[in-house]
Formats: structure tokens, sequence, C-alpha cells
């Protein structure tokens, strides 16, 4: 499992960043594209299963079960506040909700990024206490 989280915490850490310049992109250009929007969804995608995915590995030890469970709750709010931004105050307004949707990807991007580091110092430790030997412990 830790070549899991290593391979989704990198990957997911990869599509973050391309849906937060992406994103970016799109906000300050005023440039909405479909094909752009298309792609901000699915770097999107792949960040949030991500994250649902590590946290669903995390859940599962000792150590890491409180971040896995909040990654657990929070991969869908991600994905659900992304659709229904397009609809929330609508006109001059509109930028708190795109503001708000930037804070909610960056959560979602420390979090990846804390849960992934925890599991994997977590299973460094172990292996570390696992080489000494067993009359020293």
């Amino acid at each position: 499992m830790k070549k899991t989280v290593h391979i989704l915490h990198w990957v997911g850490g990869i599509a973050g960043l391309g849906v937060l310049a992406l994103g970016l992109f799109i906000w300050i250009s005023g440039m909405n594209l479909p094909t752009l929007q298309m792609v901000h969804a699915s770097l999107g995608l792949i960040f949030v299963l991500s994250l649902l995915i590590i946290g669903i590995i995390a859940v599962q030890n000792r150590g890491t079960r409180l971040l896995g469970a909040v990654c657990i709750v929070y991969a869908p709010l991600v994905p659900v506040f992304g659709i229904v931004q397009m609809i929330l105050l609508v006109g001059d307004l509109h930028w708190i909700i795109r503001t708000a949707h930037l804070l909610v990807g960056l959560v979602a991007f420390v979090l990846l990024g804390m849960t992934g580091m925890r599991y994997l110092r977590l299973k460094q430790s172990e292996r570390e206490v696992s080489k000494v030997p067993q009359l020293v412990r």
C-alpha cells in the first residue's frame, strides 16, 4: 500500500496543480471555453479520486484514521461544489463563489498532501522499528 499511496500522492499533486493553474487561468482570462472546462473537470476528477483513495487507505491505519475519514467526507464535496458553483450568485457577486471554490480546492490539496505524507511517514517509521533487534525493543 505504501507504493500505491506514494503514486497517488504524486498523481493527485500533479493533477491538483493542473486544476489550480487551469482554474486560475480560466478565472483571470475570462475564457470559458468548453474544452478548457472539460480539461479542468477531468483533472479535478483525477485529483478527487486520488484524495478519496488515499482517504480509504488511510482509514485502515491507526495513525491516519481521522485524516482518512476527513478525506472520504470531503472528497465528494469538491466536485459537487464545482458543478453547482456556476448557478450560485450569478452576477456581480459571483466572484465570492469563485473564491470559495478556490478555497475548497486548496483545502482539498492540503488535505491530500497531509494525509499522504502522514501515511508515508508512519509506514517509514514502522519499517525502521522493525529493523531494530527484538531484544532491544
